[in-house]
């Protein structure tokens, strides 16, 4: 008797469906240690030619950047309802 509920109990463990879930995307963003100070203008001069990323849902290319002491963000878009 004990070994036909160890055989079903087996069957059931095999059988049931293992589920996996992540709780985080692979795409880490990599942001940039800045040497020289950042002018908070609103120019991007000092970002160089282009941003890093792009969010296609918002429609804006931004870089994340950061020094010992200030976090930096910059932003750049063409559509206006995205602002």
């Amino acid at each position: 008797m004990i070994k036909k509920y160890a055989s079903l109990l087996i069957s059931i463990i095999l059988l049931t469906p293992t589920f996996v879930a992540f709780a985080q995307k692979d795409d880490i963003l990599k942001n940039i240690y800045i040497k020289t100070p950042i002018k908070t203008d609103g120019k991007l001069n000092e970002w160089g030619d282009s941003l890093q990323y792009y969010n296609p849902e918002a429609k804006l290319f931004y870089t994340i950047g950061n020094d010992d002491t200030n976090l930096y963000v910059a932003i750049k878009t063409s559509d206006p309802k995205a602002l």
